[in-house]
């Protein structure tokens, strides 16, 4: 009713925006249509996927499987390193920020749906989860599985090196 009594009755408006453009700092995502966006933490503005068409030619797709950060308050991009399962990538989807405290802050960004060149995306919900504990503790798994991917390239190094001597 208040866009109508605007237009006719040509009343002024009761809340006044300013806009401006922000130059942020850090590497900024690269263009994209059909992404999702979300406010979450507090502090920052995720940016999800979405289509690239000018990829195609390079890399014989357009969908983006990028999470991209943005933090308000420094006014800058952060690179975002992502561990574990990385999500395919799709435009028109949705996310959004599940956002609670148990005994600390914590955020995930939940994504669904969506879809690529080649089809719709699976009916199944991605996480990104943010809580220091979960990072920490995928942190801690990865550590452990280098250590054993190094001692069995140690191992393979030594049995390599046993036979390029003629030892048993």
């Amino acid at each position: 009713m208040k866009d109508y009594e605007y237009k006719t009755e040509k009343k002024g408006p009761v809340t006044y925006l300013t806009c401006q453009k922000v130059e942020p700092k850090g590497r900024p995502p690269i263009p994209r249509a059909s992404h999702s966006a979300c406010f979450f933490a507090k502090n920052y503005l995720a940016i999800f996927g979405g289509r690239n068409d000018q990829m195609f030619d390079s890399i014989k797709n357009i969908a983006l499987n990028d999470l991209c950060l943005y933090d308000v308050q420094k006014n800058e991009w952060e690179t975002v390193a992502s561990l574990g399962q990385y999500p395919v990538g799709r435009y028109s989807h949705s996310m959004c920020a599940l956002e609670y405290e148990l005994t600390v802050p914590s955020s995930k960004l939940l994504i669904f749906g969506g879809m690529n060149l080649a089809s719709l995306c699976p009916a199944s919900v991605v996480v990104y989860d943010t809580a220091p504990a979960s990072v920490d503790a995928f942190r801690k798994k990865y550590k452990e599985r280098l250590k054993d991917v190094e001692q069995t390239a140690r191992k393979i190094k030594h049995k390599d090196d046993l036979k390029s001597t003629g030892s048993s």
